[in-house]
């Protein structure tokens, strides 16, 4: 809350995820915590946090009630340290001040709650805040390690738990009817950091960082002050999907500047890259099932304070062409230059009305619909009557000929999920397909709204437990069991380290005018298929999942016997006699026949480029391949 905490790699000095950026650090800035998820206090309990920073004036802010939100200035007089916060009624129970101040190893402190402070807190729900509300020398804090043992989630712990600062946030906002109540529709003006985020609940490319009034920037903000008029990552906030109703209707007062693209309808939903004297500064209506801009409204005032408010909206008759779609409202920065920012301070909604149970599962992508604990037991209504034949020809639509659904499987442990992360910014691999999935063996997050969906698998080779070809078994069965191929011509399973560009492929298999009614998979790499990229027909798709079991008994002799690209070719040709056609090589390895100087990741017609398992590696690797 407040701040963006921010990795700071270890200069000697600084390091760890910090609280403030480097120019604010000892100036005022945010109130700011960063929070643990909750968790059960048991005997075993033991939490260690690792610090640097500064001291803080406040000794202490045990039994002070959870306020902070962003909303108010770090000072002189603030805080610095952990708190341990009971759930249920927001109140720090017990906390640790820093207590010393210098430069690199020699300001480490290990901030510990032991047993004896923790006994009078068992069985009790609680979370780990590290909070900097304290303004002045050494005025921020950073963690960069910690030791956590016996901190138990369960389901049954957290019937009466607020996991956030919800009960907090929810006076804030005015007229608010919030995700947690009973009514399916925003209604109301939406203010604050937690009003505006309870409707625009994703943010891709930048984080949209919430700045008190300065008389000069204000609201939520595209990026944050230092970066204001310099390149950024092109960026953008959504909203949930909701369904267009006759009385919708979009307000939103922005602050910032012009940019100089005048509209973005008509255009792909996808931003890649960096900001540029090009680009766009203002609201677009997207279709979800499209991903398409369909309108899109420009700020038009440059000023500062007050003078450059403008009020931003999709009225009655913007929207009507468009009643019955499943949407979102994006706020969009792509523009770099004088002003190059955009930041909301109040949102205005009428009539944006979303029920998941009753949204067309095409709309569904991972990143409109938040996986939220709270939204898993709320009770909504069903959608308005009138609607429901307009979701039911919704459902009917469909995707294009020639659509692509793709997934990833990934280790909970190591580079992969960081790589995601990544990709997820950058709108690049499975996400620049028509629609995506990601599974692991654990729940991850890897980024705002997107999380893994899980399988009982293991993903080691390991002769006393299930074998790696178990986990690919299961993983067939479940995009069969899933049911979200079916939408789509073509089926690609992407490895997270393949820098893949799916507009590529997508223009490959047009070239090579496959027929995408046929039972066939594509050899990625002659004269095999390879591991980088896995892509089937629809049709294959459901032979493979069908017969996959039996491809495992005949085929594989141990746990480790085969990989998945060897497993899924040999089952394919040799066992359910699916064609393969030599058509169109995609990828490029040191193993595939690659030409010279491959790893520039330059020439143009290369679909994917593997393997590149580092963060800066694979984001050069995507910048040249976009170039």
């Amino acid at each position: 809350f407040g701040t963006v905490w921010r990795w700071t790699p270890d200069d000697g000095f600084r390091a760890g995820m910090m609280s403030t950026d480097i120019p604010s650090r000892d100036s005022r800035h945010a109130s700011s915590l960063l929070r643990s998820e909750a968790f059960t206090v048991t005997r075993q309990t033991r939490i260690s946090v690792l610090t640097r920073g500064g001291v803080g004036s406040k000794a202490s802010v045990k039994g002070q009630r959870d306020v902070v939100d962003g909303l108010a200035l770090s000072a002189g007089d603030g805080f610095l340290g952990v708190a341990l916060r009971d759930a249920v009624n927001g109140t720090w129970v017990a906390s640790k001040r820093r207590s010393s101040v210098g430069e690199g190893d020699a300001g480490d402190q290990d901030l510990a709650f032991g047993p004896e402070e923790l006994a009078p807190h068992i069985g009790r729900t609680v979370t780990v805040d590290l909070v900097d509300t304290f303004a002045g020398p050494y005025g921020w804090l950073s963690v960069h390690g910690f030791s956590l043992t016996g901190a138990c989630r369960e389901e049954g712990f957290f019937a009466g738990a607020q996991l956030g600062n919800e009960s907090h946030h929810k006076s804030k906002a005015q007229k608010n009817e919030t995700p947690e109540s009973k009514s399916f529709c925003y209604d109301g003006t939406y203010m604050s950091w937690s009003g505006i985020r309870s409707f625009f609940q994703t943010s891709l490319g930048t984080n949209w960082v919430w700045i008190p009034d300065n008389g000069f920037h204000a609201g939520l903000m595209s990026t944050n002050v230092p970066l204001r008029d310099e390149r950024h990552a092109k960026s953008v906030l959504r909203s949930e999907p909701f369904v267009v109703q006759t009385r919708t209707r979009i307000s939103v007062l922005t602050r910032g500047g012009t940019g100089a693209m005048k509209s973005v309808s008509g255009e792909v939903a996808r931003l890649v890259g960096v900001s540029d004297g090009h680009g766009f500064l203002g609201i677009a209506l997207r279709d979800v099932l499209n991903n398409i801009w369909i309108s899109g409204k420009r700020r038009s005032s440059i000023g500062e304070g007050k003078q450059s408010e403008e009020e931003l909206s999709f009225e009655h008759d913007d929207l009507a062409p468009h009643v019955g779609q499943v949407v979102t409202v994006d706020l969009v920065d792509s523009y770099s230059g004088p002003y190059g920012w955009m930041s909301v301070l109040q949102a205005d909604i009428q009539g944006a009305c979303t029920d998941p149970e009753h949204l067309p599962r095409q709309a569904r992508r991972t990143d409109d619909l938040q996986v939220q604990s709270r939204q898993s037991t709320t009770k909504t209504k069903s959608p308005h009557p009138a609607t429901r034949h307009i979701l039911d020809q919704v459902l009917m639509r469909g995707y294009p000929t020639g659509s692509m659904f793709c997934f990833a499987f990934i280790r909970p442990v190591g580079h992969e999920p960081a790589l995601l992360s990544l990709q997820h910014a950058e709108g690049s691999s499975i996400f620049g397909c028509n629609e995506y999935a990601i599974y692991s063996n654990l729940l991850l997050d890897i980024a705002p709204g997107v999380r893994t969906q899980v399988i009982n698998v293991t993903t080691r080779c390991d002769t006393s437990k299930s074998s790696r070809m178990d986990a690919w078994v299961v993983l067939w069965h479940r995009i069969a069991a899933d049911g979200r191929y079916q939408l789509h011509s073509w089926i690609v399973k992407a490895q997270p380290n393949a820098v893949f560009v799916p507009t590529r492929l997508r223009h490959a298999l047009k070239k090579a005018q496959l027929r995408t009614s046929d039972e066939l998979y594509v050899n990625s790499c002659r004269p095999r298929l390879q591991g980088p990229l896995t892509v089937l027909s629809q049709k294959a798709t459901k032979r493979l999942s069908e017969g996959v079991s039996r491809c495992a008994q005949r085929l594989v002799r141990g746990p480790c016997d085969l990989s998945n690209d060897s497993f899924v070719e040999t089952c394919l040709l040799k066992v359910l006699r699916v064609h393969q056609t030599n058509r169109t090589p995609v990828t490029t390895q040191g193993t595939c026949h690659a030409p010279q100087g491959w790893r520039s990741c330059r020439p143009s017609w290369v679909v994917a480029f593997h393997p590149f398992d580092t963060l800066l590696g694979y984001h050069e690797c995507w910048a040249n391949a976009m170039s």
